[in-house]
């Protein structure tokens, strides 16, 4: 059972950043890009679109330690994946 609701995770966060949010969003990319320029306007930081899913990642983390929820395990693995995408391209 464990492995299927490991899967089941895995799939829905596939499918999410494959269709849903990406049709809903536009392309990551630009988006990540799009993120890091207001947040190093506001704070002077050098943030870079790869740091986007990390810094959403850590995002999650704080939320699913306060309490569980399946999307922060779902949105996690997408933020994962994405950040892969984008350190791929690089």
């Amino acid at each position: 059972m464990p492995n299927e609701e490991a899967a089941s995770v895995l799939n829905t966060a596939k499918n999410l950043i494959c269709s849903d949010r990406a049709a809903a969003y536009g392309p990551y990319e630009e988006e990540t890009k799009k993120e890091a320029t207001i947040i190093k306007l506001l704070t002077g930081l050098d943030i870079k679109p790869e740091h986007i899913p990390i810094i959403m990642i850590v995002v999650k983390l704080v939320r699913e330690s306060n309490v569980h929820k399946s999307d922060n395990l779902i949105d996690m693995c997408g933020y994962a994946a994405l950040a892969k995408k984008i350190l791929n391209q690089k």
